[in-house]
């Protein structure tokens, strides 16, 4: 019965790959947690933050994708805005402008369970932040991180012990590395990035079974519609060589900066709702639901997250010139 299972979960996955070409694991709620895909984007909650997700994939397909991450990140600031030097020869001090600008640092932990194979990602990323002025600032970033990739499909009922995909075990570990550039103000963002840099392999019988690179660009801005609501979309494009472009076009509409409420849609694939609630100047929750409107609505239904944010020390300048992303 799991293998039949397992072969109809790999016919949905090829369905679901050859529509959209996802080998990150992605959520829908990217918007409040760029980290996951651009590692310029570490030390941007201002503060010491942890950030928690949970998705499941596709439900009422057994062995249907279940993913976990969490994102910690901290933003390292130089308090001394300026120093004191001696001017000529006079004993007298001028105040002489230092370098301010900052360095975010970032830890991913991402674990994607589909079937009997089980993806685990671990990294960590460094960004570089040039202040222009206030809210303006341009990151740069990079990441190292290590895969590891495991099949078991002795936990398979009954497997085909002719066919030799069947037959053995995978375990494999692969080091790859990331970068990425961010450009926000208190109005827009814009970043491109490449989580996965290296093509990796983990088919020990195939070289050309390989995870393909895959670029990310988002986007997004801020309408002040008036002083309780603000409008925000945004856009994700993601573009693998040799794939059609995929892309996700979202609106949100925030209420007294306390309550988020958009839809997004995930072309060819999925149209999603998203819900977040600032709980707290720290504390925030978000949760969404995908409804699938390709070939995989056929086998599976939709798909839920939930996501939490905290940040333990937060800045006073975040608190009373808040950013949206």
């Amino acid at each position: 019965m799991k293998t039949k299972q397992y072969l109809i979960l790999t016919f949905a996955l090829f369905l679901f790959s050859t529509s959209q070409a996802q080998q990150e694991i992605l959520y829908t709620q990217y918007v409040f947690s760029q980290l996951a895909v651009n590692p310029a984007c570490a030390g941007n909650d201002d503060g010491l933050s942890f950030t928690a997700l949970s998705r499941k994939q596709w439900f009422g397909l057994q062995g249907s994708p279940t993913s976990f991450s969490i994102l910690g990140q901290a933003l390292l600031k130089n308090k001394n805005s300026e120093c004191r030097t001696f001017a000529g020869g006079s004993d007298k001090r001028k105040l002489v402008p230092i370098n301010n600008n900052q360095i975010g640092l970032g830890v991913i932990l991402f674990n994607d369970q589909v079937g009997v194979s089980n993806t685990l990602i671990s990294g960590l990323a460094y960004s570089y932040k040039i202040i222009f002025s206030p809210g303006n600032r341009l990151s740069l970033g990079l990441q190292t991180s290590m895969q590891s990739y495991s099949q078991a499909f002795n936990q398979l009922d009954n497997p085909n012990s002719n066919d030799p995909v069947f037959q053995d075990n995978v375990k494999a570990s692969k080091l790859n590395f990331g970068t990425g550039i961010f450009y926000e103000s208190n109005r827009y963002y814009i970043g491109l990035s490449v989580p996965q840099v290296l093509e990796n392999s983990f088919n020990l019988n195939s070289k050309s079974d390989k995870n393909l690179r895959q670029y990310f660009f988002t986007g997004g801005y801020v309408f002040y519609l008036n002083r309780f609501y603000k409008f925000k979309p945004t856009i994700m494009a993601r573009y693998t060589e040799g794939l059609p472009a995929q892309i996700d076009i979202n609106a949100n509409l925030l209420y007294r900066d306390k309550i988020w409420v958009g839809c997004s849609y995930r072309y060819t694939n999925s149209l999603n709702m998203i819900l977040e609630l600032l709980l707290a100047d720290n504390f925030k929750m978000g949760l969404a639901y995908d409804y699938p409107i390709n070939e995989i609505n056929k086998v599976a239904h939709g798909s839920a997250e939930i996501m939490i944010n905290y940040v333990f020390l937060k800045s006073k300048k975040r608190v009373s010139n808040p950013r949206y992303f």
